[in-house]
């Protein structure tokens, strides 16, 4: 697990509490107090992610669909058509989201 892979505004758990990262975090963390959150249903609905049917849900721009496998998660950006899946994590989503949108996916703890 790598805190370099974090940008302000990242969902994770942090001592097993879930922090929106805050640029002050970088100056305080240490790497075994941290944790990626998975990409659940659970995970995309506080992200404000819509179910468009069973399994596959669109972020709030619908800049990206993430599709739910019996063995993966598929992250699917329609246009340019790019599937991604080795995304496992919500901070991955979320910094793919910004790389290919550059806004923010906004959601409340």
């Amino acid at each position: 697990m790598k805190a370099n892979e974090l940008r302000i505004g990242n969902l994770i758990f942090w001592n097993g509490e879930l922090y929106k990262v805050e640029a002050s975090f970088f100056d305080q963390y240490s790497e075994s107090e941290i944790e990626f959150v998975p990409i659940t249903e659970e995970e995309l609905l506080k992200l404000n992610f819509t179910e468009v049917f069973e399994g596959h849900f669109e972020s709030p721009n619908e800049m990206i669909i993430v599709s739910f496998d019996p063995l993966k998660v598929s992250i699917i950006c329609p246009m340019p058509w790019i599937e991604v899946e080795d995304c496992q994590f919500v901070h991955e989503l979320q910094n793919l989201h910004f790389a290919l949108s550059k806004t923010e996916i906004n959601f409340d703890l």
